[in-house]
């Protein structure tokens, strides 16, 4: 008597795919993110470890979460992980069904880290504007930037509407008088932090643009005789 067995080679198209695996870090604040699945019971695993290491660690509270978001920030800068290229790695499970793990990218917590825009204030005058910067708290406070906050320069960009004039400065000091400019023109501001010790600059502040207001002179005539006045607005 013959017995035959047939066995079933056909793949099984996984539905369920994790994409788009990747951190992001402002101000050394380090994000796991990836795209989230179009699937109400959808549930997100993640797990991260030293690249070149076999063992992959667990992140406990983004283990079996809905969100797509996992923040690495204190595993990334513990001292086993703040200096070594790391790795991380996401699966999604739902009632019925399991991806398979995607990985990131490697990614080292201090270089490549993106430092975050100053914050930036304005004050005008009739021919001049006063800028105030100040650099965000979690710079100032950062261990990786301690000595290179002091060598730190601003560079300030000032373009004025409807002209090809652009003015570049640069300066130290976090309050920066611009002066002789033209009444009644509108000029855009930006500003971004430079560390050349490290070799990195900062996001740039978001525009900010700004109409002087300056002097207008009006006359009036009395009896054959201009009187001239001047009022500011």
């Amino acid at each position: 008597m013959f017995y035959f067995f047939f066995i079933d080679f056909s793949v099984v198209q996984l539905t369920l795919n994790v994409v788009n695996v990747h951190f992001s870090s402002v101000n050394f604040q380090a994000f796991l993110h990836w795209d989230a699945i179009d699937r109400a019971d959808a549930k997100y695993f993640v797990q991260y470890k030293v690249y070149g290491d076999w063992q992959w660690e667990n992140k406990s509270d983004c283990w079996g979460q809905q969100d797509n978001w996992c923040n690495l920030t204190t595993v990334m800068l513990s001292t086993e992980h703040e200096y070594e290229n790391n790795i991380a790695r996401v699966k999604a499970e739902t009632a019925n069904e399991s991806s398979k793990w995607e990985k990131s990218q490697r990614f080292h917590p201090v270089f490549d880290a993106t430092i975050g825009p100053p914050a930036v204030t304005l004050k005008t005058r009739h021919t001049s504007i006063l800028l105030n910067i100040t650099v965000p708290w979690e710079v100032q406070q950062s261990k990786y930037l301690k000595e290179s906050v002091n060598k730190m320069h601003f560079r300030i960009t000032v373009s004025q509407k409807d002209s090809e004039i652009t003015i570049i400065q640069v300066t130290t000091s976090s309050t920066w008088n611009i002066s002789n400019l033209t009444p009644w023109s509108q000029y855009c501001l930006g500003v971004l932090m430079n560390f050349p010790d490290i070799k990195k600059t900062s996001l740039p502040s978001s525009e900010q643009c700004v109409l002087l207001k300056g002097k207008r002179f009006h006359a009036m005539q009395f009896n054959s005789i201009t009187y001239s006045y001047m009022f500011l607005v």
